[in-house]
């Protein structure tokens, strides 16, 4: 089997634009590491740190995608953008080992209350968009808004909904509310990723997925990247080892169906210490396999959840 890696999520963006090298020790995500596989695309999410939010989102959400851009652009032998499913063809059908990235948005409070933002970060390469990070913007309630103060999507989201479908940008419903998530599910004509989240079975954490939600994203054409932070992957997080992922994998594809599921590590949004036990780094992903097939998944499903199951949802969403 080849080493093949899909990843829906990482937080390293914000590292290189606070100076980080690509390579350096303290990141989960390295470009070095990226290069022992055979293949391996990144989404690499641009993500809005509270303190920007009504305070210069869009204009940081900019910096964010320059400073990937021009890291591409240094090491334009070992990287290359994705922004459409012909380019994430052609790379496949590459012979050497060169990182493929696709670029997303984690808040779109970078927005700032614009629809013509969309069209903006779309035309700067953007191909995906999550719509909250934990709090409540001007699109919908994040995953930490419940009950009485869980509004939903707002008029503006909607709007912004209907605009990602028609331009092809993908929506993520990872960090929304349950009242945002299911607006969503009811607006969007378009499939939709949770790029990196678990199993609410699993672990209950608010930010894991209900078993209906699992469902809904599926019968939508969705996928799940299942997340690598302990407290989503067992409620007591010191026991979130690669077995405790694996079952959070196992649950979403008996619920879904063994085609939905693949990775969203959020390397690079947390500390090594607040990661899966033996998955610290991007250097670890086999790992991964070696456990599914003690779990008695096949070689074709193995293959699936590590990387083909989101490249043909890409290969699907992507924009011509």
């Amino acid at each position: 089997m080849k080493k093949i890696i899909v990843d829906s999520h990482c937080d390293t963006a914000l590292k290189l634009l606070n100076g980080y090298d690509i390579n350096s020790s303290s990141n989960q995500f390295t470009l070095n590491n990226s290069l022992i596989y055979d293949k391996y695309i990144q989404v690499f999410a641009m993500y809005i740190e509270p303190e920007y939010v009504r305070n210069g989102e869009y204009e940081l959400c900019n910096r964010l995608i320059t400073s990937v851009k021009n890291e591409v652009e240094k090491n334009s032998k070992y990287m290359k953008i994705i922004t459409n499913k012909y380019q994430l063809q052609r790379y496949f059908n590459e012979d050497n080992r060169r990182l493929g990235v696709i670029l997303s948005i984690e808040d779109a409070s970078c927005l700032e209350g614009s629809i013509d933002n969309v069209q903006n970060f779309f035309d700067n390469g953007i191909s995906i968009i999550g719509l909250t990070w934990n709090e409540r913007n001007e699109v919908a309630s994040g995953a930490n808004c419940c009950g009485d103060i869980d509004d939903g999507l707002s008029e503006f989201g909607k709007q912004v909904i209907r605009k990602m479908n028609e331009l092809g940008i993908i929506i993520d419903v990872s960090h929304l509310s349950e009242k945002s998530f299911y607006d969503v599910m009811k607006i969007t004509s378009k499939p939709v990723i949770a790029s990196h989240s678990c199993s609410k079975s699993i672990c209950s954490h608010r930010r894991n997925l209900s078993d209906e939600q699992i469902k809904l994203i599926v019968s939508n054409g969705g996928v799940i990247g299942v997340n690598f932070y302990k407290d989503f992957i067992n409620n007591d997080a010191s026991k979130s080892d690669i077995k405790w992922l694996v079952k959070h994998i196992r649950h979403i594809s008996n619920i879904g169906g063994l085609k939905c599921v693949c990775l969203g590590s959020d390397y690079d949004g947390m500390g090594k210490d607040k990661t899966v036990i033996g998955l610290e780094d991007n250097s670890k992903l086999m790992k991964i396999s070696n456990y599914l097939k003690e779990d008695n998944f096949t070689e074709e499903q193995i293959e699936g959840i590590m990387w083909k199951n989101q490249f043909e949802f890409l290969k699907r969403e992507l924009k011509k």
